[in-house]
């Protein structure tokens, strides 16, 4: 199972330069909703594979212009499809 990390932004903005930014450096993302314990101030974060963490760490270091509220690990819960007996 590959890890996933989540970086949060404080704005809205922020997202959005970010998510620019890895469409440039073609690093595979996806916006989701910020979860609750992460929570600094924006509603949207994006989430990226754990192997990718050391070129997006080198982009922030290199965008003053971008404030994230941290990068967190994310817990991937097994999905389960199928019926269950009562």
């Amino acid at each position: 199972m590959q890890e996933e990390m989540c970086i949060v932004f404080r704005s809205h903005s922020d997202g959005m330069a970010m998510k620019k930014k890895l469409n440039v450096a073609d690093i595979p993302h996806e916006i989701i909703p910020t979860p609750r314990a992460f929570s600094v101030g924006c509603s949207i974060s994006i989430k990226i594979d754990a192997e990718d963490l050391r070129a997006v760490r080198e982009i922030l270091a290199y965008s003053s212009e971008i404030h994230t509220g941290g990068i967190h690990p994310i817990k991937v819960k097994k999905k389960w499809f199928g019926f269950r007996k009562k």
